[in-house]
Formats: structure tokens, C-alpha cells, sequence
């Protein structure tokens, strides 16, 4: 089982952040260091990306940016209310962010869907691709698309998504119903999507599955995500493929091991694996407002 070691990074380290650290996305540097990014939120509820370095030999956070390496976009584009890292691969010598731009609504909240910003070094100021999104909705995915998940298989991509399936209006206000979908890409830019849902709903009582991250472990696939009722919590699939996928039963965290930043929701989890250890990177309570919380597992929990 994971066990949690508590917050290690909080909204008051950043200078330039007003609350909340969401949406962790981790990348391994090297044997000892992880490099995360996150959004943090200004004082208007809007997120820019940033990101801190996790030394596991310290045990601490290391560095850490002293501004934004990717900013909203300008007004009336789809990111210009937030900017949210979603996963990061390197393509040659490129490394390609994906993220989640939001923009507005009147009669919803917020309308996500996915963009692409791009850089030669993983701690300076990455570009956008595009000033429009590179997955949006589309007849496949009519509400909005959202976290995903890219894998380079030989030389094609594969993108593990979020993909909203409605939106319900109720008293205390208007929230979606949203699971994962796969989609393929030849150049990672362009993307071709279809209407097979890759991990489905379990019940009525579930209201959102978000946020995939993959691990292959052997010649085994273990995803993790986090799936909501009443709250998020994280869970996990198993696949031998990679596409299809079944829930496992495996509890993640150890019931001795309770804290009160995460007592009520975990959601979120980015996971690197580093040497015999797995680290998961996640957000508790409140979605991130109090920080980004680590958990530690050996490699054989994947076994």
C-alpha cells in the first residue's frame, strides 16, 4: 500500500499564487529528482502552470519556479480562464505538454478541452502550439473533453481522455457527467476520435472518472484515476494490452494511515516510478487547496 507522507508543497511557497496547487503532472529528471507541475489560482479563481523539483535522496522540495512557465491565453480564447497540466512525453528532443485550457460559460461554469505548449528544457517557459485547442469537442465528445493521458506506441499516439457526457442542473448548480475515452493521433497534434468509452461507469452512483495516468508494470498496464460519487477517490485498472481495461478491488491507501488533508477526496494521482519506489503526487480535500500531498510504495504493489 502507499503510504502518505503529507503536503510538500502549499499555496504559500508561490508568490504568484493566491490558492490552490492542482492537478499534479510529474516527470522524472533523473535517478533522484522529479520534476512536478501544477496550476496555482490567482486571487480571481483563474490557474497558470508552474512547476517545483522533489529530491527523493533530501526528501524535500528542492527548487521551484519563480513564475508561470505557460500563462492563459488572451481573451475570448479557450484557455483565457485557466491553463491546467495534464501529462508530459518527450518527442525526440521536444518535450510536449498537454494541458487543459478553460474558458467560461453563462449557463456552465467552465468548457474545457485540451491544448498543446512545447519546449526544449523542462524548467523554462513553454510555447503554445496554437492559440486554438488541439481536442475539442466534437461529435464523439459533444460537452467537453478534459485530463489525458498520451503514449507513443511504434508511431502512433495514443491519448487516454476525459470526455463529458452531459450536464445536469440542479439546486445547489450545473454539473457534468464525464468518463475516459481513447482517441489516436499519427503526429500527436491531430487527433482522431470515436464513440468506445474506455472505462465506463460502474453504477448510477457515479458521476465522474477523470484524470487517467498509466504504468506498465511487466506485461501488465495499471491505470490510475480518480472516480467520483459523492467524492473523488483514486482507484485502479488492470489491462493486458492497455486498452481494455477491468477495476481492481486493491485498496491504495493504508487505513492506519489516515490524514486530515485528504479525509474526504484524493483525486488527481501522477505516478513515477524511481529505483524500487513508486511515488504518487496527488491533491486532497477541496481540490488542491490546501497543496500537493506525496504517497510512497514499494514497485511490488504493482505485482
Amino acid at each position: 500500500m502507499f503510504i502518505k507522507k503529507g503536503i510538500i508543497y502549499k499555496p504559500s511557497n508561490v508568490n504568484w499564487v493566491k490558492s490552490h496547487l492542482w492537478v499534479p503532472t510529474a516527470y522524472k529528471l533523473n535517478n533522484e529528482k522529479i520534476i512536478i507541475y501544477f496550476a496555482g489560482r490567482n486571487k480571481k479563481n483563474e490557474s497558470d502552470i508552474g512547476y517545483f523539483i522533489y529530491d527523493i535522496k533530501k526528501n524535500k522540495v528542492t527548487n521551484f519556479s519563480n513564475g508561470p512557465i505557460l500563462k492563459r491565453g488572451s481573451l475570448g480564447s479557450f484557455d483565457d480562464s485557466a491553463v491546467i497540466p495534464s501529462h508530459i512525453i518527450k518527442v525526440k528532443k521536444i518535450y510536449y505538454l498537454y494541458y487543459i485550457g478553460w474558458t467560461q460559460g453563462k449557463k456552465i461554469p467552465y468548457i474545457p478541452s485540451i491544448g498543446l505548449a512545447y519546449s526544449k528544457s523542462l524548467k523554462s517557459k513553454f510555447k503554445k502550439y496554437s492559440k486554438s485547442p488541439i481536442l475539442d469537442k466534437n461529435y464523439n465528445d459533444q460537452y467537453f473533453i478534459a485530463s489525458c493521458f498520451v503514449r507513443k506506441i511504434k508511431k502512433n499516439f495514443i491519448m487516454d481522455y476525459t470526455s463529458n457526457l452531459s450536464w445536469k442542473k440542479i439546486r445547489s448548480g450545473t454539473f457534468p457527467r464525464y468518463l475516459i475515452k481513447t482517441c489516436r493521433s499519427k503526429d500527436g497534434f491531430n487527433w482522431q476520435t470515436n464513440k468506445n468509452i474506455t472505462v465506463p461507469f460502474q453504477n448510477n452512483k457515479e458521476v465522474a472518472i477523470t484524470r487517467p495516468w498509466i504504468l506498465k508494470s511487466k506485461r501488465k498496464y495499471f491505470m490510475f484515476t480518480s472516480i467520483k460519487k459523492k467524492n473523488y477517490k483514486i482507484k485502479i485498472l488492470k489491462s493486458n494490452d492497455g486498452f481494455k481495461w477491468n477495476r481492481m478491488d486493491k485498496k491504495i491507501f493504508s487505513e492506519k494511515n489516515k490524514t486530515k488533508f485528504d479525509s474526504v477526496s484524493q483525486e488527481y494521482a501522477s505516478l513515477i516510478k524511481m529505483k524500487d519506489k513508486l511515488y504518487m503526487f496527488y491533491n486532497g480535500n477541496d481540490y488542491g487547496k490546501n497543496g500537493i500531498c506525496l504517497a510512497i510504495s514499494n514497485t511490488n504493489f504493482l505485482a
